[in-house]
């Protein structure tokens, strides 16, 4: 008796591109954004140094440089402890330090200081929030999942319950917004696509068609593995 041919191959429409056209997008927009900040910052501070008394750039500066270091070190130990990482605390001395000369400069500057700050706040809430959102998300937060292991995922996934495999899905949400771990939650998710498209392929379809961030609405939780 022939095989009928597996329709999920076919039929399935490719989730990557919109997708990572939205993820795109975004990272587009956060790292302009971020670079406006910076141009902004800087370009405040720099001449408002001419204008800061030479105690503010000689005592105030450094020490709020300083102090910043401090609390990033603080905050986040790994900061330190990772040679690929202490670019960080750098970043952030250097923006403490110019605090204090930026400050003078939106003074001196009138209403286009002004202007200035109201966008350096608004961009700049926004690259802050993205940033702490992908720390809280990451597996670096203190309450972050474990990474799993792609080998035995791999080799057991055809006997885990659907609503493992929609917990797991779940799951690589958050380990995607650690830049570190992005490759391995891009893996198992390719994994868990490809066994809850075999378990409900209608049910996928419609889901990858509509455009969704998580299947859950659209699969059922109670279906056996061997279905």
């Amino acid at each position: 008796m022939p095989v009928p041919p597996d329709p999920w191959p076919d039929s399935r429409p490719q989730p990557g591109p919109p997708l990572a056209r939205r993820a795109q997008l975004h990272r587009l927009a956060v790292r302009w954004a971020g670079n406006v900040v910076v141009v902004l910052y800087v370009g405040v501070a720099l001449p408002g140094a001419l204008v800061t008394p030479w105690v503010g750039m000689l005592v105030i500066a450094p020490a709020i440089g300083l102090l910043s270091a401090l609390v990033a070190v603080l905050v986040e130990p790994k900061l330190f402890r990772d040679p690929a990482r202490r670019h960080v605390v750098v970043h952030v001395a250097v923006a403490g330090f110019l605090l204090a000369p930026f400050t003078a400069g939106v003074a001196a500057s009138g209403a286009v200081g002004g202007t200035a700050l109201f966008v350096l706040v608004v961009l700049g809430t926004f690259v802050a929030g993205d940033r702490a959102f992908a720390w809280v998300g990451s597996p670096d937060a203190p309450d972050a999942p474990d990474v799993p292991d792609v080998a035995a995922v791999r080799a057991g996934l055809h006997t885990l319950p659907t609503a493992r495999l929609l917990h797991d899905w779940e799951t690589t949400e958050r380990l995607l917004r650690s830049p570190r771990h992005a490759p391995v939650a891009a893996e198992l998710r390719a994994l868990l696509l490809d066994e809850l498209g075999r378990r409900e392929p209608e049910a996928v379809n419609r889901w990858l068609t509509d455009g969704g961030t998580s299947p859950a609405g659209y699969i059922g939780n109670d279906r056996d593995p061997a279905d």
